[in-house]
């Protein structure tokens, strides 16, 4: 049953200078700020609070010109620096490859997050935009065989078509082999787990540290395909 879309919690959103006019027009006309509450909608449909009411009129009061702007340098201050920020995030690029980074894991690696909640890290991962999401289920190139794809990829580039054309594929057939390097390197990935911290908008999906272990994964090791033939050409 896929799951519900979280709800938006109503009462946050700043007042706006709309809001701002007609809490004044309603106070103009002798309204009490108990009176003006139930007038007064926010954008994201909340009610403001009597004492949010009384704060508005006290500030317009104060200053006429005042539309709702916060003053600069007002709020709370912010808890990690922009260093701090960008250094979390350049530990996920670092680790996603070779551990399970969950934020326990981060705040472990990184003494100085153990002061802040859970939820302070993940919003700053957020602010960066990264997400914890399903990795892509491609086949992970193994180590021992991504220079040969490469060095593969780059003589079919500077073949001609008629070339291409006599290109034979292979005929399914599968055949099992002994546990080596590349299935360690897959069991690895595996214990990574089906998620990882990659960015929201997708542009880094194929890195190879945002990729998940084959999804034909056996048992008795990575399976190969038998090929009539690669080069028929040489034949």
């Amino acid at each position: 049953m896929p799951k519900e879309a979280r709800k938006t919690k109503k009462g946050w959103a700043r007042l706006s200078a709309f809001e701002l006019g007609q809490i004044k027009a309603h106070a103009y006309h002798g309204l009490t700020a108990t009176q003006i509450r139930p007038l007064v909608k926010k954008l994201d449909g909340a009610q403001p609070s009597v004492q949010g009411v009384v704060d508005a009129l006290a500030k317009m009061k104060d200053d006429p010109k005042w539309r709702g702007e916060r003053a600069a340098g007002s709020g709370r201050k912010r808890k990690t620096s922009k260093a701090l920020d960008g250094k979390i995030v350049k530990r996920v690029l670092k680790d996603r490859g070779q551990a399970k980074v969950t934020v326990p894991y981060l705040k472990k690696v990184m003494p100085e997050l153990r002061s802040f909640g859970n939820s302070l890290v993940q919003s700053r991962l957020g602010e960066a935009g990264y997400g914890k999401l399903k990795r892509r289920r491609k086949y992970l190139v193994t180590a021992a065989y991504v220079q040969p794809r490469l060095d593969f990829a780059a003589i079919v580039k500077r073949m001609h078509a008629s070339t291409l054309e006599r290109w034979a594929y292979t005929d399914g057939t599968v055949f099992f082999r002994d546990r080596d390097a590349a299935e360690n390197e897959m069991g690895k990935r595996l214990a990574l787990g089906q998620e990882v911290w990659r960015q929201i908008d997708g542009s880094d999906a194929l890195f190879a540290d945002c990729v998940g272990p084959s999804s034909y994964k056996k048992a008795q090791g990575p399976q190969l395909l038998l090929s009539v033939s690669i080069y028929p050409w040489l034949e």
